[in-house]
């Protein structure tokens, strides 16, 4: 772990992925004490050199890795109340997310609650246990979320993926409805098709065509800044298409 004194703290779920390590960048960029969170020691040191190497050009900047295997409730309470202990935590964002096809003659329940679990249920339940942990703690946190284009529009063949971000975006207009009271505000960005691992996995589009990762990064950055009595609830980041 690389100090520095800034009271300024992010933590990072999703790192390991293409948006998630410009997040990660991002923010050390801009003196945040990073926090990010991966599956094991392997995508650990992954991330650390990636971040080490970064920082090391800044001279200023500070990141820790915390490894847990699962996101379930028991998991995430764990990496809340550390992440939450000594700093105020200012910032969470979610890059947590996967993509795959299924038609509906193949339609397969189990994949369908996979989808739901992994790409709709972290942000659910990290608003759940901030709720919980930090109840009488009167800072502002602000939860930002990556989507997706399907939230807005279903594509062909995506059932599970387009489901689960869809209810992404109305699971997060209820919970502000609750969380506001206690300073938690989510933001949903929904950038469409991203040049990533994920993105190469889309079938019938041009990738030229893509968004850059660390064009979303600064998006995200952006908008967690921003003070203001308002909220953006989400945020669709359409490509354009020449």
């Amino acid at each position: 772990m690389i100090k520095n004194n800034n009271s300024n703290k992010v933590l990072i779920f999703g790192s390991s992925g293409d948006i998630g390590i410009e997040i990660c960048k991002i923010y050390l960029k801009n003196n945040f004490n990073v926090c990010y969170v991966c599956r094991d020691k392997n995508s650990y040191k992954k991330i650390y050199n990636k971040l080490f190497l970064f920082s090391k050009k800044l001279q200023r900047n500070s990141f820790e890795g915390i490894i847990s295997k699962k996101l379930n409730e028991t998991a995430l309470i764990k990496i809340l109340k550390k992440a939450d202990k000594n700093q105020p935590l200012r910032v969470i964002v979610n890059s947590i997310g996967v993509f795959g096809y299924d038609e509906i003659v193949k339609f397969n329940t189990n994949k369908f609650l996979e989808f739901i679990k992994i790409n709709t249920m972290p942000t659910i339940l990290l608003n759940k246990i901030l709720m919980k942990i930090r109840y009488k703690k009167r800072y502002v946190t602000n939860i930002l979320t990556i989507g997706s284009s399907s939230a807005y529009e279903g594509f062909e063949k995506t059932i599970s993926y387009s489901a689960s971000k869809h209810a992404l975006l109305s699971s997060i207009k209820s919970i502000n409805k609750e969380t506001y009271k206690n300073k938690i505000f989510n933001t949903l960005i929904n950038p469409g098709s991203v040049k990533s691992r994920m993105g190469r996995k889309i079938k019938n589009q041009l990738y030229s065509s893509f968004i850059n990762p660390a064009d979303v990064a600064e998006l995200v950055y952006g908008i967690s800044m921003i003070k203001s009595p308002g909220i953006i609830e989400d945020v669709f980041y359409k490509r354009i298409i020449k």
